[in-house]
């Protein structure tokens, strides 16, 4: 959904971003209210149905353009990734297209920070995190300069009381929100800059994807 939103709220700019999923759905305009990535409605509101080796090997791995936009259930401090195993040694979901993206193209991870999700140490290796540019949590984005560098918090948005049960959990201060919510040992940026505040618009189409808050 952060890749959905950002698109159109790009298109009202007059920038077009076309976003594919590693299935083969190119060009996607995701049907509102359907949060399945693969759902059958966001294929029949696609520009292009290809196949994976497609998808990955030719709009993803063979275009320097583009950007990779994935999660995880555990990023290490180099931002490898973790997407097939629990601590608990439960399956998760394997690596599907997220090792052909990590691996091929820049990235930016979008993932709700908490001590079990940004860990010290991988549970299992699915992708690796060389390509990682950005790494996007709740209260402010994680950034380096290069593969092998550490990163620092560059970012950061403020709670805003009120504002629903994340905001309300989350600590006053950069430094604290990274010693509570992570088990990273990241710095603070000496240029931290100030996240806008989330808008209106951005609230409404959220709503509109996920209207009944599966993911938001």
């Amino acid at each position: 959904m952060s890749a959905w939103l950002a698109a159109r709220l790009l298109a009202a700019d007059g920038i077009q971003v076309q976003v594919a999923a590693e299935l083969g759905l190119q060009s996607m305009d995701p049907e509102p209210g359907d949060v399945f990535l693969f759902s059958q409605r966001h294929a029949e509101r696609s520009q292009m149905l290809a196949g994976v080796a497609e998808t990955l090997g030719g709009a993803v791995a063979a275009n320097p353009r583009c950007l990779g936009v994935l999660s995880a259930a555990e990023i290490d401090p180099d931002a490898n990734i973790n997407t097939t195993l629990l601590p608990d040694g439960r399956w998760i979901t394997g690596s599907g297209g997220a090792n052909d993206i990590a691996s091929s193209v820049d990235c930016v991870v979008v993932a709700v920070a908490s001590a079990r999700r940004y860990v010290p140490r991988l549970t299992h290796l699915t992708s690796p995190g060389l390509n990682v540019r950005d790494v996007v949590s709740q209260f402010g984005r994680f950034t380096r300069t290069g593969a092998g560098d550490p990163f620092e918090l560059t970012s950061w948005l403020p709670p805003v009381p009120g504002r629903g049960r994340a905001a309300q959990d989350l600590p006053d201060a950069p430094e604290a929100a990274i010693r509570d919510l992570t088990g990273w040992s990241a710095g603070v940026s000496g240029f931290l800059t100030d996240e806008k505040a989330v808008t209106t618009e951005e609230l409404t189409l959220l709503r509109t994807m996920d209207p009944e808050g599966c993911y938001r």
